[in-house]
């Protein structure tokens, strides 16, 4: 009995941090001003398209009138019950969408970076949170603290030839947008020390970005739902998508 008392004891003071973290208040000016788009608020498509209809369908399902006229509801609109990761419906909406005038270059690579709320570890299950702990779980996503990974990237883009690489960026919440903008910055600045030139690709909606990206050559995510689909797309257009 004592025991099962200490560790609840032991949870609750977890939660109570957890909350202190992501109750951190603003302590300058935010730069990277359309880091937040307020229009696609909690617009989640990458977890539409991994619940569907399945057993999470209520988890989503809200979309259908928050945003009944995007890739996500259309999606949705194209399965029966119980269907979830229809990549051949998820394509079918994606090639009936207006697409975009421009494309990535061929000699660049497109690099989703997972930011927003995860940067102070709201992001996801509190299951997850204890599981990984909220370092490792921040770096799962981020790849923040895995120098390796970004050290293959460049890497990746070397033997490639890409000199240039477009940093997809963008949150569904208000949330830890400083912590993004710092991290943000920071990989920024590690391409360009190492002859990149980088463009940042900051402020469209998703599914812009989703019509976009579906025509690049080369695409990398850190992590994430939205990230996953995104290689999705770009792979059934014959991309590469190098996870």
């Amino acid at each position: 009995m004592a025991l099962l008392y200490m560790i609840l004891i032991i949870l609750l003071i977890l939660i109570i941090l957890l909350i202190l973290i992501n109750t951190k208040k603003p302590t300058r000016e935010l730069k990277l001003k359309n880091l937040y788009n307020k229009g696609c608020h909690m617009y989640r498509v990458g977890d539409v398209y991994k619940y569907g209809k399945g057993p999470s369908y209520h988890k989503i399902k809200f979309h259908e009138e928050k945003f009944p006229n995007s890739i996500a509801t259309k999606y949705l609109n194209l399965l029966k019950k119980g269907e979830r990761n229809k990549k051949d419906k998820l394509m079918r909406v994606i090639n009936n969408e207006p697409q975009s005038d421009t494309r990535p270059e061929y000699n660049s690579l497109v690099l989703h970076m997972r930011v927003g709320d995860i940067m102070c570890s709201r992001g996801s299950s509190l299951k997850m949170s204890f599981r990984m702990g909220v370092k490792g779980m921040i770096n799962h996503y981020t790849k923040k603290d895995n120098p390796e990974w970004w050290h293959d990237i460049l890497k990746f883009m070397n033997e490639k030839n890409l000199d240039k690489v477009y940093i997809i960026v963008g949150s569904h919440t208000p949330h830890c947008l400083l912590e993004s903008e710092d991290f943000i910055m920071d990989r920024v600045n590690m391409f360009r020390k190492n002859g990149k030139d980088v463009v940042l690709r900051i402020g469209n909606t998703p599914d812009e970005d989703i019509l976009w990206v579906s025509r690049a050559k080369y695409f990398k995510t850190t992590g994430g739902g939205y990230g996953r689909l995104l290689g999705i797309v770009v792979q059934e257009n014959g991309g590469v998508y190098k996870e």
